[in-house]
């Protein structure tokens, strides 16, 4: 008696479960909300990288420590090396909205001041910060630079010292792996589990409302 009524009980689930599944609801469902979802990350993902197409203006340097600090183009394309009343006189006009100050203690003390105007930057908070970054990295390449010149390093050491190191990533029979493997690689189990997963909590909501 009791295997026959756990049988019935197996037998109704599936058939309601069954009947669940089929429907219109639960196979669009099952479609569309994971393809919406990756909808919803590729245009985050897409209005992360992208800009409002500022660039790097001119960022003024001024030195009053005793290391000479020399503008390189090649080094610092954007780095003005100035003077402190030029720098002040900028930040008065309007012209720029702030400039780097290397105080007389650097580099023993290795703090670099940001001289900041009343109002100053661009208008979207994400530009400020981008180039502020931009900024403060030209700078330090350039102060380092510097160090090592006044110690005697001459400028092909220097040029090989700043030369980016490219990394290639190569299978053992030498072939080179592309981007495309190690993407394929992460996503397809992550785009599997995350559809199967929504497709239970689905499957699970369907067939508690055709039970109640």
């Amino acid at each position: 008696m009791r295997k026959s009524f756990l049988r019935l009980v197996l037998l109704v689930a599936q058939r309601d479960y069954m009947r669940t599944v089929r429907r219109r609801g639960f196979i669009a469902g099952t479609l569309l909300l994971p393809a919406a979802m990756a909808s919803m990350f590729g245009i985050s993902a897409l209005l992360s990288t992208s800009d409002s197409g500022q660039e790097l203006a001119e960022v003024l340097l001024v030195n009053q420590s005793s290391v000479e600090v020399r503008a390189d183009e090649l080094v610092a394309p954007h780095v003005i090396v100035t003077s402190l009343g030029d720098a002040e006189m900028a930040l008065a006009t309007g012209s720029l909205g702030d400039y780097y100050l290397v105080p007389p203690e650097w580099p023993t003390q290795p703090e670099i001041k940001r001289v900041v105007a009343a109002a100053s930057g661009p208008g979207q908070p994400l530009d400020s910060l981008r180039l502020e970054a931009s900024a403060q990295t030209e700078v330090e390449v350039l102060l380092r630079v510097s160090i090592l010149r006044a110690a005697g390093l001459p400028d092909t050491a220097l040029a090989q010292l700043l030369t980016p190191i490219s990394f290639n990533a190569v299978g053992q029979d030498g072939q080179p792996v592309t981007d495309a493997s190690y993407i394929a690689g992460f996503a397809l189990p992550y785009i599997f589990t995350l559809i199967f997963v929504l497709s239970l909590f689905i499957t699970s909501g369907y067939l508690l409302q055709s039970v109640t």
